[in-house]
Formats: structure tokens, sequence, C-alpha cells
């Protein structure tokens, strides 16, 4: 069985070793498109875990991902599996958004609009305008909430075992702790960029591997 690992920067174990989340921010290994910092993915909770149940492991987590683009992805990744994957999946802050344009999926934070086609900076602004609205975060939290529901009977219909977290908020219906506020009451500290290190990957991994183990178990 795979162990499919998705999500956000805390995902990919973003700052565990170096200062970077994905290969192509660091000029060693910016070849290399879209994938894990190997420096920083090889001490994350998901390359733990999967060493410990002993399972293949594949990581499609992004920094600065939307819950769309994990969402989409793993379905995309499922079919091609024949179903034989557990599905491990954090879920990303609420206010980040995918926008498709030019035959592209962009992934929508706060920031400079300078990162986006200049096509899309009117909508980008107006965005950073509401998305601290107290009636921004009620409606995405609502969407979010829908949208989760939607996709875990999507992954129990077609048998796919599964958990589901938020890295660093509440979500309505989640029942397994959020994984930054979790690590803060054990005593570990996140860096400037709100990120954990390897030890407290480890507390992470030692918290889900028995679930995980369990759900396997029970197939």
């Amino acid at each position: 069985m795979i162990l499919y690992v998705n999500g956000d920067s805390h995902c990919v174990g973003h700052g565990i070793n170096v200062e970077f989340g994905m290969t192509q921010e660091d000029p060693c290994f910016e070849y290399i498109k879209q994938a894990p910092h190997p420096k920083n993915f090889q001490d994350s909770f998901g390359y733990q875990i999967a060493q410990q149940l002993n399972l293949s492991l594949v990581c499609q987590a992004s920094s600065g991902s939307s819950l769309e683009r994990c969402l989409r992805t793993t379905q995309n990744f499922i079919f091609q599996t024949n179903n034989k994957v557990f599905v491990l999946l954090g879920i990303p802050a609420l206010n980040r958004e995918e926008w498709y344009y030019q035959n592209k999926w962009w992934q929508i934070t706060k920031g400079d609009a300078n990162r986006y086609p200049i096509e899309l900076h009117t909508r980008f602004k107006n965005w950073l305008i509401s998305v601290d609205s107290d009636e921004y975060k009620k409606l995405r939290t609502q969407i979010i909430s829908t949208k989760i529901t939607t996709f875990t009977k999507w992954l129990s219909k077609h048998n796919i075992p599964h958990i589901l977290f938020s890295t660093v908020e509440d979500i309505p219906d989640l029942t397994t702790p959020v994984y930054s506020r979790y690590l803060e009451t054990q005593g570990f500290k996140a860096d400037k960029w709100h990120h954990f290190k390897s030890d407290a990957h480890s507390k992470w991994a030692e918290y889900l591997e028995p679930k995980i183990y369990d759900i396997i178990c029970k197939r």
C-alpha cells in the first residue's frame, strides 16, 4: 500500500534542516520542479510514518497549497493507483484559493501580486482587501467544510482509507487535532515562519502512526 501525503508546507517539512520547502526554491535543486526539498522531507512526519509502517510513500504536498489543489491532485492520484493507497491529508489555511488562468492553476495566497499574471492583479488586489473580513472567513469556512464532507464521502465510497487533519486552523467536523496546536501543547515551538523541526515531526508521526496502522489492519 502507498502512503499518500498531500497538504501544505507543513507536510513537506519546510524548514526542518534548510530554509526551503520545495526543490525549485533552492538553486541546487531548481531543475526539479514541485518536489519536497529532500534535506527536509527525509525528516518529515510523512516520511517517518512510511518508514515505521514499511509503506511506499508518495508526497504531492506543496508549499502555499490551497485545499482545492490538495483535493484535485489527490483525486487524480487515486485514479492512477487502483485504490491501493492510504490518504493522509493536511488541510491548509482557509485563506488560500486556487484560480485557473492561461491553462494553469494558480495558488492564491497573501503576498506580492507580481507572482501572478498581470491580468490577475486587479482580481488579486480585490481579494486581498476582502480576505481578512469576517464575511470572507465565514463564507470560506462554509465552503471548506462542504468540500471536505464531499471529499470524505467520495473516499469512503471508493473504499480509500484516510485521515484528514487541519495544519493551522479549527475546521468543523474534523476530529483529528489541529497539527500546529497539538505540537504547541506538547511543548514544541515553531520557527518564525510557523514551521516545526524534526523532533516535532516525530511527535506528530508518533500520534498518527498507530491510528493509520489500526485503519489498515481493519481492511
